[in-house]
């Protein structure tokens, strides 16, 4: 099965339709894990 790109959304309509869908065939590996604690302490630094 070829996995396919997710798409750009610019609108919470298109993120809800693409939600809609079967997301079995959607390609994902170009997420990387995100840590919000670290997110935080940076965003604070930088105040």
């Amino acid at each position: 099965m070829k996995l396919h790109s997710i798409p750009d959304m610019t609108t919470d309509e298109e993120a809800e339709a693409i939600l809609d869908q079967d997301l079995s065939n959607l390609d994902f590996t170009q997420f990387r894990p995100l840590d919000w604690n670290r997110q935080n302490d940076r965003a604070r630094e930088r105040e």
